[in-house]
């Protein structure tokens, strides 16, 4: 037999993140059997946790609480103890397109409500990076302290509040997003009430 006579096929799934609608429904097939560890609603959402096979990880599915078979939202969800503050970490999420990223923000924010704050991942897609700069500002607003962890000091360095949001993130996302320095893992956005 020669190679010509067999047949190889690969697929790769190339993941569109500005678009990853197949992925919210793939995390939906997976979870939709599971038990649910908890429901609530919030605004015009029906809110699902189900456990998750990671410690101190929960996955959470939004729906609008009229249609619970086209989930708008999955969050993979860690809980981080950072200098006695309870903290969330949102790893990974996946959004519907009829989601705007206004009310993404709105739930992110009930997500974090019964703990200290809420704490970027070590790494970030373009989207998640465009969150955060959202996220943040409107912490501050919140009158809510917005800083800079680094995870090799266990170091906080809050953002003076003579110094206005542009200027600060500005600066600080040079230390923090980074394509050639290895460093910017050390450096995590924060946000603490």
């Amino acid at each position: 037999m020669k190679f010509e006579d067999y047949l190889l096929l690969e697929t790769p799934l190339i993941v569109d993140l500005a678009n990853d609608s197949e992925l919210l429904a793939r995390k939906f097939k997976t979870l939709k059997n599971k038990k649910t560890l908890k429901e609530e609603l919030f605004d015009n959402y029906k809110i699902l946790y189900y456990p998750s096979s990671f410690k101190n990880n929960l996955e959470i599915i939004l729906f609008n609480k009229n249609d619970l078979n086209s989930p708008l939202l999955y969050i993979s969800q860690y809980i981080e103890t950072i200098l006695n503050k309870k903290l969330v970490k949102n790893a990974y999420i996946n959004k519907s397109k009829t989601l705007n990223s206004n009310e993404i923000q709105n739930i992110l924010f009930h997500l974090f409500e019964k703990y200290d704050g809420m704490i970027s991942d070590d790494t970030q897609s373009k989207g998640g990076k465009d969150l955060w700069k959202t996220l943040l500002e409107k912490s501050e607003q919140k009158n809510y302290k917005i800083g800079v962890y680094n995870n090799i000091s266990n170091k906080i360095s809050f953002k003076d509040k003579d110094i206005s949001f542009k200027l600060w993130y500005s600066l600080k996302s040079r230390e923090v997003y980074s394509e050639d320095n290895v460093t910017s893992t050390c450096y995590q956005m924060i946000i603490l009430k």
